[in-house]
């Protein structure tokens, strides 16, 4: 009796379809198909069961459609890759743990000097520590944070630190706390510390509990950058605080921070600490540490704002109007771009006004309705949280223990009125209500 062959699924070499991620929510991991939404891996590559197993446990995804779809797909493959990253790293630590002794045998045969020379010996270390440490600027923030807390959170200690300042005639009479829900303070923070750096020396000596960073040249150094680099990120937040602000100028500060991120590190590689004077007085003597951490921040900037920048197009029709090509916008807004951008009296009014007044006082949704509709779609988008976290601030000072009665319809409609930027029109309400004289 002849023996039937079972049937190898490994051995029909199904390949995985790039069409199925956005339709079933499923990518490829080691041969196998996973669900983004829930974690599965499944057996075998076969459409069936990728539309099975999305139809049965994921059917409610059906709703998002278009750009929203694509975002959730984007969303859940960026979670998924983070948890890989996560088993990943250790087996990165020992392929830099091979690199360094690589780097080091480098300099060891490059150099031909010999092995117990102190600055040479200094030199491979610098080299190893480069590439096994990459995250000391965290650590150089860790020091700074549990020195100042050593002193801040005991009263004693703050008081005598606060008299050895006033002894030593300091520019300053204390340090700076750092909070992580106040991002902002951390430039403060860092840059006061810097200053009082032989203060908080000679004070924690006295403590006996020597602060050894401090007596270290190449921590100081990063410290000096990272007070620069902070500052320079504090000026930026700044620039992207305050209400009834667009996304189009919201983005545009993004773009101006990372070409100077750009331009710091090319001069950095260079030597040149032009834009960094705090780092300028320690003098380094190696300086492409500090233009690799500016190219990491070019690349963070560039990952936390790949979606906005996929409508700089749409921004672009938004905010700049006529400086647009017709034939780079969609056919729908051809013309109508055509007919603004040849207006020499809207181009005027357009160079001398708010981008907003300009569309609620010359773009008539008449002559315009196209325009108008993509204007308003772009002018009421929250380029930021800054409104959240505006109204909530106001919710804690309204809501406190000493106005337990205030009921809830009260406090909704003084947060309101305390909220809105639109002025109350008193005198249409005083019409409402019928004065009532005393008997």
């Amino acid at each position: 009796m002849a023996t039937v062959k079972k049937r190898k699924v490994d051995a029909e070499c199904r390949l995985f379809q790039e069409k199925w991620t956005n339709d079933f929510f499923f990518v490829e991991v080691k041969g196998k198909p996973v669900c983004l939404v829930c974690g599965e891996a499944l057996a075998v590559m076969k459409k069936a069961n990728l539309e099975r197993h999305y139809s049965t446990k994921h059917a409610k995804l059906d709703e998002l459609k278009g750009p929203m779809r694509v975002d959730k797909v984007n969303a859940l493959r960026r979670s998924l890759e983070a948890q890989q990253a996560a088993f990943i790293r250790p087996s990165s630590d020992r392929e830099n743990i091979t690199r360094a002794s690589f780097v080091v045998s480098e300099l060891i045969a490059k150099k031909l000097k010999p092995h117990a020379e102190g600055e040479f010996v200094k030199e491979c270390l610098v080299a190893a520590a480069e590439v096994l440490a990459p995250d000391k600027l965290n650590n150089v923030m860790k020091t700074v944070v549990s020195t100042i807390n050593f002193i801040k959170s005991r009263g004693l200690n703050n008081r005598q630190f606060k008299e050895l300042l006033s002894e030593l005639e300091s520019e300053y009479g204390d340090l700076v706390y750092h909070c992580e829900v106040r991002w902002l303070s951390r430039s403060n923070m860092l840059a006061r510390f810097y200053t009082l750096r032989e203060e908080v020396k000679h004070f924690m000596e006295m403590k006996g509990k020597p602060v050894m960073e401090l007596s270290d040249g190449k921590f100081l150094s990063d410290l000096a950058f990272m007070v620069d680099i902070t500052k320079h990120l504090s000026e930026l937040n700044i620039k992207l605080q305050g209400p009834n602000q667009l996304v189009s100028s919201l983005l545009s500060n993004v773009k101006i921070f990372e070409v100077k991120l750009r331009l710091w590190q090319e001069q950095l590689e260079r030597g040149n600490t032009v834009h960094f004077p705090t780092l300028q007085e320690q003098k380094p003597d190696v300086m492409t540490e500090y233009a690799g951490e500016c190219a990491k921040l070019v690349q963070a900037f560039d990952e936390r704002f790949h979606d906005v920048k996929n409508i700089q197009r749409e921004l672009d029709m938004f905010a700049t109007p006529f400086n647009v090509q017709p034939s780079d916008v969609p056919d729908k807004f051809q013309m109508e771009i055509i007919e603004l951008q040849n207006n020499n009296e809207l181009k005027a009014k357009y160079n001398n006004l708010s981008l907003l007044d300009f569309y609620k006082l010359y773009v008539s949704a008449e002559d315009f309705p196209i325009l108008m509709r993509h204007a308003l779609k772009f002018a009421s988008l929250f380029g930021t949280t800054y409104g959240c976290e505006q109204f909530f601030s106001k919710l804690t000072l309204a809501k406190t223990r000493f106005r337990s009665r205030l009921t809830d319809p009260n406090l909704e409609n003084q947060l309101r009125v305390a909220s809105s930027s639109l002025p109350a029109d008193i005198r249409c309400l005083s019409k409402e209500k019928q004065f009532q004289p005393s008997h």
